[in-house]
């Protein structure tokens, strides 16, 4: 049985990443989403096991202890992070998993499993960023900037730890960047298909 791939798709606040992967995962079925794990108290309309795995604070830790933990931050006193044996029992059945993360969490699973291929979502500019941010109800203008000043960080950082050796896909249409993720999904798929063919070949030969 082929094992399944591990995509890890990174942006900054604001440039539509959850959009693109709930897009692209309604249109891909052999793909399924990474579920982090995480110590918040469950909201009512959540599900554990599909939106996040709820654990304590306990638990969570005896993860990292145990070298489980593909990575972790803490957020708002919070421990959020992407629990290992989930992701392999997916890939074990041949299933591809997609990660939505942010740029340091996606590096920390590279360094662990250097196959996974990583996708970097930008804006157009960060003019058009910071016009979509300001269109959202809930963010004030401070909100925004801070925003704003977060997404160059990140956008200089993933570039000097390893993201431009992966994709970048630039989101000035929705449905133009949904086909690019799908379009990398389709490459990575087939260069793994000839590399198997190439080594059952050379099996055969040799």
């Amino acid at each position: 049985m082929r094992k399944g791939k591990l995509f890890v798709i990174s942006a900054p606040s604001g440039c539509g990443k959850t959009t693109v992967v709930n897009r692209v995962l309604s249109m891909d079925d052999k793909i399924t989403r990474s579920i982090s794990m995480t110590t918040r108290c469950r909201r009512g309309y959540e599900v554990n096991g599909e939106d996040y795995f709820f654990v304590t604070r306990e638990v969570f830790k005896q993860y990292v202890t145990d070298g489980k933990m593909l990575e972790y931050a803490v957020v708002f006193d919070q421990l959020y992070g992407t629990p290992m044996d989930y992701i392999k029992d997916q890939m074990d059945k041949g299933v591809d998993v997609i990660c939505s993360i942010d740029w340091q969490g996606g590096y920390q699973i590279h360094t662990i499993i250097p196959d996974a291929v990583l996708i970097l979502l930008l804006p157009p500019s960060l003019e058009e960023l910071y016009r979509r941010l300001s269109c959202r109800a809930s963010d004030s203008v401070d909100e925004v900037n801070k925003r704003i000043k977060q997404a160059k960080h990140e956008i200089v950082k993933s570039s000097e730890s390893g993201y431009l050796a992966g994709y970048v896909v630039v989101n000035d249409t929705l449905d133009d960047a949904v086909h690019q993720v799908l379009n990398i999904l389709y490459v990575e798929r087939s260069n793994r298909w000839h590399k198997i063919r190439l080594r059952e070949y050379l099996n055969s030969c040799f």
